[in-house]
């Protein structure tokens, strides 16, 4: 599910819903605090989506997706790397 925040953000920086189904299925996993998570698709996670998904998913590369505790996109952004309050993997 994706709030209506998550739709205009992806919207407006051109993520698709194949984007956010990438980062999920192939990111590092942060906690974010506030019960949110991160699926974060960092360069070395990049190249298992790559040799699955294609050439096409290096576009994606620092793609953070977040995501609440009950699953909702909440936004979608790329981040030059994980932010420090972001706290281990899951």
């Amino acid at each position: 599910m994706i709030s209506t925040h998550a739709s205009e953000r992806l919207e407006q920086r051109s993520i698709g819903q194949l984007a956010i189904q990438i980062a999920i299925e192939f990111g590092e996993w942060f906690y974010a605090g506030k019960g949110c998570q991160v699926a974060y698709l960092s360069r070395r996670a990049l190249h298992t989506a790559i040799a699955l998904v294609g050439q096409r998913a290096v576009d994606l590369e620092n793609l953070a997706v977040v995501i609440s505790n009950d699953g909702t996109v909440l936004t979608a952004y790329h981040a030059k790397r994980p932010l420090k309050h972001w706290r281990g993997e899951r």
